[in-house]
């Protein structure tokens, strides 16, 4: 997972004149993915991919923070 540079993002999304729609359209994914990616929630690396094609910029531009985190598993008592 990682979080990117939001002022990067609405720049580039500003000079390709995409809305959040347009850009959702675009990646397949819905509305609330891109308005949490730009609020600074975590999003998967693939989504960032997709995101960075549309808006033809290079992924090490946008991504500033990668995170990597395991999933602990509880046991069933």
């Amino acid at each position: 997972m990682v979080r990117i540079d939001t002022m990067k993002l609405i720049v580039a999304m500003a000079n390709k004149c995409m809305t959040v729609k347009d850009l959702a359209d675009a990646i397949g994914r819905s509305t609330t993915c891109i308005y949490k990616i730009r609020r600074g929630c975590l999003a998967k690396v693939e989504t960032i991919g997709k995101i960075c094609k549309v808006l033809e910029m290079d992924a090490a531009d946008l991504i500033i923070e990668v995170v990597h985190y395991q999933r602990t598993r509880t046991s069933a008592s």
